[in-house]
């Protein structure tokens, strides 16, 4: 078994249960309730941050300070709202990363691509600036309705949305802009 088999297979879990997180509160709240519910969230998040700390320490000790805040508020607060934050600050989060990619070339798309090991012609990296922009708008819009969704208290449409519609937006996103990216190719010549 590889060493790097343990890791792998706790960040594919902890991915499912990210993705997963608005169905798990959804079904867990009323069993298991706030205090329960949010302690496991903490350790999964534990388990995934501790094992990265090597390798981004300052980003990773100050994620691990954030979600520790986060956490504690809600415990002390018992506030199922505050609860149903946490998709909206992922959104806000990624749009933040995506931003600051923007102001400090290159934008998250280039780079995505080039770790892809993607070749990246001159002329395609200012349509990956606009992507990126585009990335941006989503999160904020897909954060906005999040924020609405867990102010108004309703589990079972804050668990929709963001357990579903949300994923379904992003994959929109992304089918559109695979077949808008052949025609931009076709159109200026890109391989």
């Amino acid at each position: 078994m590889s060493q790097h088999f343990i890791p792998r297979l706790f960040g594919f879990l902890f991915a499912i249960v990210l993705v997963a997180y608005p169905v798990v509160v959804y079904y867990l709240l009323d069993s298991y309730g706030l205090s329960a519910l949010a302690a496991l969230l903490a350790v999964l998040l534990l388990i995934r941050i501790v094992p990265l700390m090597r390798k981004q320490p300052l980003l990773l000790a100050l994620s691990f300070v954030v979600v520790a805040i986060f956490f504690s508020v809600l415990y002390v607060s018992q506030s199922v709202r505050l609860l149903m934050l946490y998709p909206t600050m992922m959104s806000i989060a990624l749009m933040c990363a995506f931003a600051l990619t923007v102001a400090r070339p290159p934008s998250m798309i280039e780079r995505i691509s080039r770790a892809a090991k993607m070749d990246i012609p001159p002329q395609a990296i200012p349509y990956m600036r606009v992507l990126t922009l585009i990335w941006c708008a989503f999160f904020a819009i897909n954060a906005l309705i999040s924020a609405i969704l867990a102010w108004l208290g309703v589990t079972s449409y804050w668990a929709l949305y963001n357990g579903c519609i949300s994923y379904l937006l992003i994959g929109l996103l992304l089918v559109s802009e695979y077949f808008y990216r052949q025609r931009y190719r076709r159109r200026h010549g890109i391989s």
